[in-house]
């Protein structure tokens, strides 16, 4: 633990990006180093890495990454919010439920998008709080319902409007 504390504290290493991600890994860091490194961390990527590396035993660095992945969110603009949950793979759905569902404009563009990964559909027909319209969008377009999983699960939800289902 104290090697670990050193690191984190010397000047051109503890500054370094890289380092500073790999120690928020570590096991042995204390509560307050993490929390200091985190304030430096600002790739969506890392700080989803925080919020999925179960080793981290402080969970107020889990909240604390949240919170910043929380406001990056917020702060994009429409076509990097669509970058981010693409290159997500729709992560971020399942970290940011509220912010995401309740942004129709940019629910609406995702899917228009042709570059879309199925799975990000299939994250949105399976949430039981993604917007009926959305979900109608969803079940409208000829191409993305050759997928049976996003068949099955808009098929499932209780929101998906009665004439998308019956169709």
């Amino acid at each position: 633990q104290a090697r670990v504390e050193r690191i984190a504290q010397h000047l051109s290493w503890g500054s370094n990006s890289a380092v500073q991600e790999t120690l928020l890994h570590s096991t042995q860091l204390s509560r307050n180093t993490a929390l200091r490194l985190l304030e430096n961390l600002t790739a969506l990527r890392a700080l989803l890495d925080v919020l999925r590396d179960p080793r981290i035993p402080h969970l107020e660095v889990k909240q604390q990454a949240m919170e910043s992945l929380r406001i990056q969110y917020l702060a994009m603009g429409t076509q990097d919010r669509i970058v981010a949950l693409r290159t997500s793979g729709g992560e971020l759905i399942r970290h940011l439920p509220q912010e995401i569902l309740k942004d129709e404009d940019t629910l609406q563009q995702l899917i228009t998008d042709r570059q879309l990964d199925p799975s990000i559909l299939l994250r949105l027909a399976r949430h039981k709080q993604s917007p009926r319209a959305i979900l109608a969008q969803i079940a409208a377009h000829p191409i993305l319902m050759a997928h049976p999983p996003i068949m099955s699960e808009l098929l499932l939800n209780p929101k998906t409007p009665r004439e998308a289902s019956i169709r």
